[in-house]
């Protein structure tokens, strides 16, 4: 299916939920990669995480939501925006098997100690950043804490992703339910039991399409659908971006690359190569120190 996000409003009950199809934004951010099976699962789950959270911001904000353990998965992070653009990496990119039975404390990929970090540029609100240890060996459930301990909104999120025969994604998604300030406690423990018993979201979203989700979520609550995004696979690199990095080096660094004839740069997020060789470096040089003279 397209990928797609579609959220609603139930405005009686006070919930806010968005829903979306992202298979072909997790297979990209996870080809670009080259993840092992299980950091695709991991990848495409994280980038789905990080469109849903995007799908709150209002215009020209971004967001960034960031994972570091001690466990297999060192880093998982997702970075989007108002516009549904999102990027995505985790590290390392090749993942073994998780152990069938973790010892006790144990967040499974997520070793025993990790920190998980929202942060937010808001525009004219901003900058703000929320960090919670992780408490679950699952991203949803510790996005579920983040939300609560954090933010102090009661929220259910629910990310999945299935794989072909070639190990590669085959359908990937997910939900996030929000329960707005004057909202009806009951009804909102209703409608999360309720969505408990659904099947798994990958299941979901495979088989139905985005309003068709929706509805289930709210069932018999009055509800509207609100605007639709295309959630999709961009990164922000640039031959400018990576030329700004290089002058950060300092021109003692500069003339080491200068002396070894060429420099390559590789975006974390998209692999994106930008190479510049010894032509280019002087410029960047010559650049810095005009900077400098200035």
């Amino acid at each position: 299916m397209t990928d797609l996000m579609m959220r609603g409003l139930a405005k009686d009950a006070g919930i806010l939920a968005l829903v979306c199809h992202t298979g072909e934004l997790a297979a990209e951010a996870t080809r670009r990669h080259a993840t092992s099976p299980l950091a695709t699962l991991l990848l495409g789950r994280g980038v789905t995480a990080g469109a849903l959270m995007g799908g709150l911001l209002k215009n020209q904000q971004r967001m960034a939501l960031r994972i570091g353990s001690n466990g297999p998965v060192q880093k998982l992070i997702a970075e989007s925006d108002s516009y549904g653009h999102v990027r995505g990496y985790i590290a390392p990119a090749t993942l073994d098997l998780a152990p069938s039975s973790p010892p006790p404390g144990s967040l499974g990929l997520f070793g025993n100690v990790g920190l998980l970090t929202v942060s937010k540029d808001l525009v004219r609100r901003g900058l703000s950043e929320g960090a919670v240890p992780l408490e679950a060996a699952d991203l949803d459930a510790n996005l579920e804490f983040y939300y609560r301990q954090s933010e102090q909104i009661p929220s259910l999120v629910r990310t999945g992703v299935a794989l072909d025969e070639n190990d590669a994604v085959d359908v990937a998604g997910g939900f996030l339910l929000q329960a707005l300030p004057g909202h009806s406690p009951e009804t909102w423990t209703e409608v999360t039991a309720r969505v408990q018993e659904l099947p798994p979201v990958e299941t979901l979203v495979a088989q139905h399409d985005v309003d068709a989700v929706l509805a289930q979520l709210f069932a018999d609550l009055p509800y509207e659908q609100l605007e639709t995004r295309t959630p999709a696979f961009q990164c922000s690199c640039s031959t400018a971006r990576a030329r700004q990095g290089l002058q950060l080096l300092g021109t003692d660094e500069l003339d080491a690359l200068i002396d070894e004839g060429e420099a390559v740069i590789d975006c974390h997020f998209c692999h994106e190569e930008y190479i510049f060789d010894r032509a280019a470096l002087e410029d960047v040089r010559r650049a810095l120190l005009e900077t400098r003279g200035a």
